[in-house]
């Protein structure tokens, strides 16, 4: 009778046990990565509809090293749009509020240039000439007031966009035009 040596069922015991505990580890790894880009939906409040996307680029920071000073931001960022009102006839003034914030503390971000832009989705933008980038103030916001233009009475958006060197993102809210 054949004889097997001792040593082989441990050996591929062990194999067997490395190669399981390093697919969980890749496994992990994966779930953690796809977690983290997960977008984030925000819940829409009586003066504000906001839906917030995933970002246009990926960063290799720690999510722990975001500024929340002036000056050069170095880690994520997520940003949220307030227009109020939401309803509003041609003429009327209307305040859009960009928040800049980090998604994992929800401290503010200060000092990161915002700009209001037609939608990248291609929905009807509000305006046709969009106003100045403006930096986040100390609690994290950027704030335009712009006057409701002469369009027939529908659905307009508002995208809000910020970039650092390795992050960006964008925000989209919607106003309502009513006839005059």
């Amino acid at each position: 009778m054949g004889r097997r040596p001792s040593g082989e069922p441990t050996a591929l015991i062990f194999a067997l046990l490395a190669l399981v505990a390093l697919i969980g580890l890749l496994l992990g790894i994966l779930t953690r990565t796809l977690v983290s880009r997960q977008p984030v939906i925000a819940q829409a409040s009586p003066t504000a509809s906001a839906t917030i996307h995933a970002p246009t680029s990926t960063s290799t920071r720690s999510p722990t090293e975001t500024s929340t000073t002036t000056g050069a931001i170095t880690g994520h960022f997520q940003l949220s749009v307030t227009v109020s009102p939401k309803s509003a006839r041609p003429g009327q003034q209307i305040t859009v509020t960009v928040s800049a914030f980090d998604p994992n503390t929800h401290a503010p971000v200060a000092g990161l240039p915002c700009t209001l832009r037609a939608p990248s989705d291609g929905s009807p933008p509000l305006l046709t000439m969009w106003p100045a980038a403006q930096t986040t103030d100390a609690n994290g916001a950027a704030t335009w007031t712009v006057t409701a233009p002469s369009e027939p009475a529908g659905t307009y958006e508002i995208e809000a966009f910020a970039q650092s060197a390795k992050w960006s993102w964008k925000a989209d809210s919607t106003v309502s035009l009513t006839a005059s």
